[in-house]
């Protein structure tokens, strides 16, 4: 008699933990360029790490409510690392967008001299209007000359609507967003 409160809690507990909903995972995804290629010579140039705000260095994805605050999803996961997310799909958008060869992947070791593309992203999150909203601070550093020279760009705002604020279309977003920033760096390339 004295198990049964025990028993029931118990029970209780495990048809709760039973209703949760699904957790969902989501990635981010290269989006194809609107036009041609752009033809660009000199060295390769490679992702390198790229460094986000602590908010959205999690594997939960993160939304704006509005002012001051935001929603920590418990469903809806990244399924890895964001920034190793950020990194391939800038890379594989970049390649989409350059002469085949000229954009090397993260991992691999490239000749001396490189391009260097470093990210610090300032705000790169869903909000309360259904857009997303990247802020970034990039910078292109040559490897393998003399100075090193590095151009830097001034900080990109972007906007991109999501077709709803349900996760699935903020992450669609996101992609659109990279894909834009892609477009950017190109034409920035050209000039370093």
């Amino acid at each position: 008699m004295k198990r049964l409160p025990f028993v029931l809690l118990l029970c209780g507990g495990l048809a709760a933990c039973a209703s949760s909903p699904p957790t969902k995972f989501y990635t981010l995804d290269p989006v194809a360029p609107d036009r041609a290629g752009h033809s660009l010579a000199g060295p390769p140039l490679q992702v390198g790490r790229v460094q986000l705000p602590g908010i959205l260095d999690r594997s939960w994805f993160v939304r704006r409510l509005g002012p001051n605050r935001v929603d920590v999803s418990t469903q809806d996961r990244w399924a890895g690392p964001l920034d190793e997310m950020i990194q391939r799909t800038l890379s594989t958008d970049l390649a989409t967008r350059l002469p085949a060869g000229l954009v090397l992947a993260p991992s691999v070791a490239g000749p001396e001299n490189v391009r260097h593309l470093q990210l610090t992203i300032n705000r790169f999150i869903g909000d309360e209007t259904d857009n997303v909203v990247l802020d970034v601070d990039w910078s292109i550093a040559r490897s393998g000359t003399p100075e090193n020279t590095t151009a830097l760009a001034p900080s990109e705002h972007l906007t991109c609507p999501a077709a709803s604020g349900k996760t699935g279309a903020l992450v669609a977003a996101m992609s659109v967003c990279l894909s834009r920033l892609s477009d950017r760096i190109v034409v920035a390339a050209g000039r370093t």
